[in-house]
């Protein structure tokens, strides 16, 4: 599969859980998952769609998985996020609040990247 032919299913796939149809947008995603096997956003996106659909185990699965592939702090903020909302769902207030406390602190940590990478760009003119 092709860089382009990957990012078409995507993008679809996006558009059917914008739309509500969170089965077929799974359909996509396990397809893509099955050829991406360590694609994060690919599992991310599969973990949005269990949340949307009330299958919290699922989007913990899921996110669990992206946080075990990826190092990429806007990926791990929203695995964090993922995982809050589900264990709010399955009414464990506690973890929630963990992983929301783990979320934010990546939003944070985002933020100060930004701001150091717009210093960097500053300095430079």
């Amino acid at each position: 599969m092709t860089k382009q032919q990957k990012e078409h299913l995507l993008i679809l796939s996006y558009l059917f859980l914008r739309h509500a149809k969170y089965e077929k947008a799974l359909v996509l995603l396990l397809i893509l998952k099955r050829i991406f096997p360590e694609d994060a956003h690919i599992l991310l996106s599969r973990a949005y769609a269990y949340i949307s659909m009330n299958v919290y185990k699922g989007a913990l699965e899921e996110a669990d998985e992206a946080l075990n592939l990826t190092k990429n702090p806007a990926y791990v903020a929203y695995a964090h996020l993922v995982k809050a909302r589900a264990f709010w769902h399955m009414e464990k207030p506690n973890e929630a609040r963990e992983e929301f406390r783990h979320f934010l602190r990546y939003k944070q940590h985002i933020q100060r990247l930004k701001e150091a990478a717009s210093e960097g760009a500053t300095d430079r003119t």
